[in-house]
């Protein structure tokens, strides 16, 4: 996660240079979403990937564990908000459509991060429930077959821990897909389950990013607003 880094150090570099230039402060933050928000979904990415190409839930855990355990994204966002913050404040009376524009990059902001640290519940509690899937999938025979008391229970588990899961988020999302799984009887089953959840976080996790009126969206809109200041400016000038 260099990258990450990268971006935080640009920030704390720039921050103080660019205070009273206020596009230029804008700029610098629009700039650092961009960056900093396509890096998450690469990663995100990366996550899924086992598991949508190969049914490898394992590997995806793994990947789960370790992004979830990186607190550069955090870091990053938190030295953005400030940034973004103090460019409301320099806009609030000097330019209401910058202002506008800029508390609706925020709130959307927030939303993307809400999706790619899975807040509708947390984090740490979809941490436990891969790993109840994965032990699960590896106490599973390919067929389904008599199973122990324990394992009983870590199905039941784990298909009401994924399907509460999707719920939650599709009803966030108002939208409805069916898993067509009413109970976990094979490794399969625990396989399609976490790959579908995986597949929907992923879309909604793009969407707040790249739909319309996502965060990609209206930074485009504000750039658009700042080259027709640009242009205003300059045909003042002459």
């Amino acid at each position: 996660m260099s990258a990450v880094s990268g971006i935080f150090r640009l920030l704390a570099s720039r921050r103080d240079t660019v205070k009273e230039r206020p596009w230029e402060q804008v700029l610098l933050a629009v700039d650092a979403i961009e960056s900093l928000t396509a890096l998450h979904v690469k990663a995100i990415n990366e996550v899924v990937k086992p598991i949508l190409i190969s049914d490898d839930i394992r590997l995806t855990h793994e990947f789960y564990w370790m992004l979830l355990n990186d607190s550069q994204f955090l870091t990053a966002y938190d030295s953005i908000d400030v940034v973004l913050e103090e460019a409301r404040r320099v806009f609030l009376d000097k330019n209401r459509a910058v202002y506008e524009l800029l508390v609706a990059i925020g709130k959307e902001l927030t939303i993307f991060k809400f999706a790619v640290f899975f807040r509708l519940a947390s984090s740490r509690h979809m941490q436990h429930e891969f790993e109840h899937a994965v032990q699960l999938w590896s106490l599973l025979s390919p067929r389904p077959r008599r199973v122990g008391v324990k394992t009983a229970e870590l199905q039941e588990a784990v298909y009401e821990g994924f399907t509460a899961s999707l719920k939650a988020m599709q009803d966030y999302r108002k939208e409805r897909v069916s898993t067509n799984i009413s109970k976990i009887r094979t490794q399969n089953d625990v396989v399609c389950l976490v790959r579908e959840w995986c597949k929907q976080w992923q879309q909604w996790v793009q969407q707040t990013l790249y739909g319309r009126h996502g965060v990609n969206f209206l930074i485009g809109q504000l750039r658009q607003e700042h080259l027709v200041q640009l242009s205003d400016s300059k045909r003042l000038r002459r």
